[in-house]
């Protein structure tokens, strides 16, 4: 069986082709990479444009990836 878990996060900044992430908890993450193709040049346009982001980290057997990317309403906060 596998397991699959999403979590929301806000980015912070991309350093290197990885994302620095954090959650409504405070947990950071620096281990996601910028996703690729159109989902990538999106979130790299919001973040470009100096949007705050949220996005939708998927991780299943050892790896994690963007799989959504939302911009934050102002106030809101990611969840975990």
């Amino acid at each position: 069986m596998v397991i699959v878990e999403r979590a929301s996060f806000e980015v912070e900044s991309v350093d290197d082709g990885f994302l620095t992430l954090t959650n409504s908890r405070g947990l950071e993450r620096s281990d996601v990479e910028m996703p690729s193709g159109e989902l990538g040049e999106r979130l790299q346009a919001q973040i470009t444009a100096g949007k705050a982001v949220t996005v939708t980290v998927t991780s299943a057997m050892g790896a994690a990836a963007v799989t959504e990317v939302h911009e934050t309403t102002p106030g809101a906060t990611a969840s975990l």
